[in-house]
């Protein structure tokens, strides 16, 4: 018995354009802009469209989404959140494409990051900014958190954010360099951590951060082998001295 096949879009085209040619031009824009993000609801999709849709036309496009065959419900992240099928959303997405300038979806995407960002969902916002053409952005979110997320011991967070960013970016910044730094540690990866230091050094000579924090930067990389208790037991005294000295030029940002 020959395997069964897949959905593909020459059999969900005709289902979009049917769906699509029943839509008033505004509503259609809703439910385009709905497939922008993986997962959506109500809320998000609002401030994704800005002014630019009213409240009810975006509650009616989005019930009628949520209770069709197009999506399925996501109850784990609240009443109102859905996701459309892989491939519907994909036809979704291209013709948002073909429906909004370069620029516009920039902008889009840029107001469905500072949506997730203000709501904590931080996977999703570094994703949008990449998707909107702002890198700088994205890093600048992920050094934001990187050190209270630390402080909480949630490695598994910073370890995919740092995923999520292109390797170049990570490297050519220091604290994102340095928040590598602390998961190469957690790994034990000794090896590679043992480059961090130099790394450091010749992003911080591009970098344009002050004197005042590059010497802070520099010592939360020296301090990094520290937190294993190894160097303790060989040298106590030594040790802690040579601690506490590194301490002293970390700064209150530096909360791990």
């Amino acid at each position: 018995m020959g395997e069964v096949p897949a959905l593909d879009d020459q059999l969900l085209d005709p289902l979009l354009e049917e769906t699509l040619s029943s839509f008033a031009p505004a509503a259609r824009q809703v439910l385009l802009r709905a497939a922008l993000p993986e997962r959506c609801c109500a809320s998000l999709v609002q401030a994704i469209g800005g002014d630019s849709s009213s409240h009810r036309v975006t509650r009616e496009v989005l019930q009628l989404a949520r209770n069709s065959g197009i999506s399925r419900r996501l109850p784990h992240l609240g009443a109102e959140w859905f996701e459309f099928h892989p491939l519907f959303r994909e036809l979704l997405l291209r013709h948002l494409e073909h429906s909004e300038t370069p620029p516009n979806l920039a902008a889009l995407h840029t107001r469905a990051a500072e949506w997730f960002a203000a709501n904590g969902m931080y996977d999703a916002a570094i994703v949008h900014r990449l998707a909107a053409g702002d890198a700088a952005s994205a890093a600048a979110l992920v050094e934001c958190q990187v050190q209270p997320a630390l402080a909480r011991e949630d490695w598994p967070n910073v370890a995919r954010w740092l995923d999520l960013l292109p390797r170049e970016l990570v490297e050519s910044e220091p604290r994102l360099l340095l928040a590598r730094g602390w998961m190469l540690h957690v790994h034990g990866l000794a090896r590679q951590l043992a480059e961090i230091p130099g790394n450091l050094a010749r992003s911080l000579d591009v970098s344009g951060v002050s004197p005042a924090d590059a010497e802070a930067l520099r010592a939360e990389a020296m301090l990094i082998p520290y937190v294993s208790l190894v160097p303790f037991q060989m040298e106590t005294e030594g040790t802690l001295a040579t601690v506490q000295g590194l301490a002293a030029r970390l700064t209150p940002a530096q909360v791990f």
